[in-house]
């Protein structure tokens, strides 16, 4: 989320650090870099989107308020995004497998298996995201008319 506030210090060699402390976490399984900062579009105003698949089982609630904690002390900054990609959209997920960085890949296999179900998931609701758009733009068009 950006907040307006930019970030005062370079956090590439904090993302480094951060790879290494999220690599040590057993609970988490792969680490995505997303957004301006995994496509090299860095701006006064960036702030770091982060995503996260966990382990099954894991309550997300609260892992995330860790994680967020973590993160939070690694960067040295509060201007990030932290997604859980175990609860993530089809087009977030869409988004972060075809944009994103690999940070953290514990399990190729699971990767994999995660990103086809991802996948299919995207494919399979593209109807219901299509009428969204559609009865979007309709609204838009009869409000500006």
């Amino acid at each position: 989320m950006i907040k307006l506030k930019r970030i005062k210090h370079s956090l590439l060699p904090l993302i480094e650090k951060l790879k290494k402390v999220l690599e040590a976490d057993d609970d988490v399984i792969l680490v995505y870099l997303f957004g301006s900062y995994a496509q090299g579009r860095i701006h006064p105003l960036s702030d770091v989107d982060i995503a996260i698949l966990l382990k099954e089982g894991i309550d997300s609630f609260e892992k995330k308020l860790n994680l967020t904690e973590i993160i939070s002390n690694t960067l040295l900054t509060d201007e990030f995004d932290l997604v859980i990609l175990n609860e993530a959209s089809p087009g977030l997920l869409f988004e972060i497998f075809n944009k994103g960085k690999i940070l953290v890949n514990k399990d190729e296999n699971v990767r994999i298996e995660f990103l086809l179900r991802g996948i299919k998931k995207y494919i399979d609701t593209y109807p219901l995201r299509k009428l969204a758009e559609e009865i979007l733009i309709k609204k838009i068009k009869n409000y500006a008319s």
